[in-house]
């Protein structure tokens, strides 16, 4: 039968000596020497501790391999490129280059606008796709050069006959 004894133990870490009583289940008192020791609670206590190394100043301000990078990028393009007013307000995705002069910029901006005018494929961009498909089969598309399927079948002189199916005149070839 076992028996509950009351201990007061001392940790054995030199930098720690922590005084603690505990309650221990053993046979008799000469069989407790072989129970081992419950950890020291403040021993415990300092190792969940997460440390901080403090060397002076705020984290991740200016410190950061991020910032540590676009800095460095933006030092090597200023002195390539030649380039002195260099975006640095910048979100995810924009760029840092500074705006073109307005002739450039102009005609960057007008690289990917939609066509004006009445041209070849003016205004497709802004037409459904069922309406593509019907502004393409009534020819809206079509050029001069562009050769017309209907007109080519109608001047075929080797047709094969065509025998109706199904309607009027069943069984007959035309």
């Amino acid at each position: 039968m076992s028996t509950r004894f009351s201990v007061t133990i001392r940790c054995l870490n030199p930098d720690c000596g922590h005084r603690y009583k505990r309650v221990l289940t053993a046979e008799n008192e000469d069989a407790l020497s072989y129970v081992p020791d419950p950890p020291c609670p403040e021993c415990r206590k300092r190792s969940k501790k997460k440390r901080f190394d403090y060397d002076g100043q705020a984290p991740a301000v200016g410190g950061s391999l991020v910032a540590k990078a676009v800095d460095t990028t933006a030092q090597i393009v200023m002195e390539d490129q030649g380039y002195t007013d260099l975006r640095d307000d910048v979100r995810e995705g924009e760029t840092m280059t500074p705006k073109l002069a307005p002739r450039l910029q102009q005609m960057a901006d007008n690289m990917f606008a939609r066509p004006k005018g009445r041209g070849h494929g003016a205004n497709i961009m802004g037409l459904s796709p069922a309406a593509v498909r019907q502004a393409a089969v009534n020819g809206r598309f079509m050029t001069p050069d562009t050769p017309n399927p209907v007109a080519i079948q109608h001047t075929m002189k080797d047709r094969k006959p065509i025998e109706i199916v199904a309607g009027e005149g069943v069984g007959r070839r035309r």
